[in-house]
């Protein structure tokens, strides 16, 4: 069965990108879990389009993690619908998803 997750932030251009990048990485490292778990992000206040802060970018890089081609996107009833699981990095973020469409 496929498992569906979404990382939450702000703006999309830190830390949801970073936490995504990471379970994406550890999803191909553990052969049991490719192929079965995909992993989005997005933000309660994002531009769609812009592109990951400097700073996220170079913390992921020294961690072998290239996200410089991540683009921001905004939380979407239809992101909300394609996750099993919607992960914030806050409780203010957690409530603006359920305000935009997002099961409690």
């Amino acid at each position: 069965m496929m498992r569906k997750i979404l990382f939450v932030c702000t703006g999309n251009t830190c830390r949801s990108p970073m936490a995504e990048a990471l379970l994406r990485r550890r999803v191909e490292q553990v052969s049991g879990l490719r192929g079965r778990v995909e992993v989005r992000s997005a933000g309660t206040r994002a531009w769609s389009g812009e592109r990951p802060t400097d700073e996220a970018v170079q913390v992921m890089k020294g961690r072998n993690v290239d996200i410089s081609g991540h683009r921001s996107r905004r939380v979407s009833p239809a992101l909300f619908e394609w996750a099993d699981v919607v992960l914030t990095m806050t409780e203010e973020q957690r409530a603006a998803c359920i305000a935009a469409g997002a099961p409690e």
